[in-house]
């Protein structure tokens, strides 16, 4: 085995980390540790610089460290190829540093638009005109609906702060990507564009970020649910800190469009039984006895109207108590805590099945996950007896 293939071997046994920040702080030491070095003769050039600096104890653990950086980390004195850790690290500051962001965000139901201006304001929209605007400042949200010229507006002020359907929760995911903690997994092209991903491991959720080396700019962000596909996503047209008029966040509803209904998001008040009240409604209401496409989110302005058009459901006439049902189903799941880590599976899957679980959530304060199945019964279960 040649020397390089022994200390390739070595690293990878090792229980080294792999980062920009590392390299940084071992390069540190190497210099200091050189600095700190006493002199050397070097009146005998023909004993050739590196042996002089390999007799030397300091020299030689600076020498090795600088080695193993130049090899396999990626900080190449020799060519200079340093794009891929600094691109990703350019990437995850503009992320946190962004006073706006938009991005288009395409899932297992449709695709949306989405703007973010700092502090606190949100707007979705989609081809066709449905449009969310959520003001956290004022608690209120507003959403629109085209097809009949209607709209619903919100009190979001009973919320609370740690929910994990918050509409702000995939840019605070954006925004909190690690520094250090990430593989790089090769290039590809996208639309014409080269590409290198970096990808992010965290439970069940694999994020991959495709990234533009030259001019270290996010080209897609990929989210994928190991144990919930339909939950994945995409990420694309990214876009840092582009000029947004206040108008496009205005709660005020056009003068042609009616209102139809006001609601209040209470934290406090919602429980796991609104949940299951309002998948029974739903699967008892659709023509084909299935569950919903999403449980929560503002896509639900959309996905209702267009069903009934559809004529996807039997049951025409919901009463203003079967809508509460839904909202509060929806709003048990909006107001989870962040770590419960939720997971829902049931579109497409029809009412009755007990072994066929379609919702999940981890109890606060706790290792045991609440798991809803397709008969909609509820059972107790460890996170390493989570359906695959």
């Amino acid at each position: 085995m040649k020397t390089a293939e022994k200390i390739k071997m070595m690293f990878d046994k090792s229980k080294i980390e792999v980062s920009s920040a590392a390299d940084r702080n071992i390069l540190t030491d190497s210099f200091e540790a050189l600095g700190k070095s006493e002199n050397i003769n070097l009146a005998n050039e023909k004993s050739g610089l590196w042996r002089i600096i390999m007799n030397n104890n300091m020299f030689r653990y600076a020498a090795i460290a600088i080695v193993v950086l130049v090899v396999f980390t990626g900080v190449n004195f020799l060519t200079g190829d340093t794009n891929g850790n600094s691109a990703y690290a350019e990437v995850v500051k503009q992320f946190r540093k962004a006073l706006t962001l938009s991005y288009t965000m395409t899932d297992n139901t449709e695709t949306i638009q989405w703007q973010f201006k700092n502090p606190g304001l949100l707007r979705s929209s989609t081809d066709d005109g449905y449009i969310t605007i959520l003001d956290a400042n004022k608690g209120k949200m507003l959403s629109l609906v085209p097809f009949d010229k209607t709209y619903i507006t919100v009190d979001l002020s009973q919320m609370g702060e740690d929910n994990g359907t918050n509409p702000f929760a995939i840019i605070e995911k954006m925004r909190s990507f690690p520094e250090n903690k990430y593989e790089v997994v090769g290039e590809k092209l996208i639309d014409g564009v080269k590409t290198k991903g970096y990808r992010i491991v965290e439970k069940d959720l694999t994020t991959t970020i495709w990234i533009n080396l030259e001019i270290d700019q996010p080209v897609e962000i990929h989210m994928e649910y190991a144990k919930a596909t339909e939950m994945n996503c995409v990420i694309s047209k990214i876009k840092f800190d582009e000029p947004m008029a206040d108008s496009l966040f205005d709660l005020s509803p056009p003068d042609d469009y009616k209102k139809i209904s006001n609601y209040t998001l209470n934290a406090k008040n919602n429980k796991e039984a609104d949940l299951i009240k309002f998948l029974k409604f739903w699967a008892d209401s659709t023509t084909d006895k299935t569950f919903p496409p999403i449980v929560t989110g503002p896509q639900m302005a959309r996905i209702i109207p267009d069903m009934f058009k559809e004529g996807k459901f039997s049951n025409m006439n919901w009463t203003k108590e079967d809508t509460q049902n839904i909202m509060k189903g929806g709003m048990f799941v909006a107001t989870l805590p962040l770590d419960s880590n939720w997971r829902y599976v049931g579109q497409n899957v029809k009412f009755g099945d007990p072994t066929k679980a379609i919702f999940w959530y981890k109890i606060e304060n706790s290792e045991i996950y609440r798991v809803i199945y397709a008969d909609l019964n509820v059972r107790d279960v460890k996170e390493s007896d989570l359906p695959e």
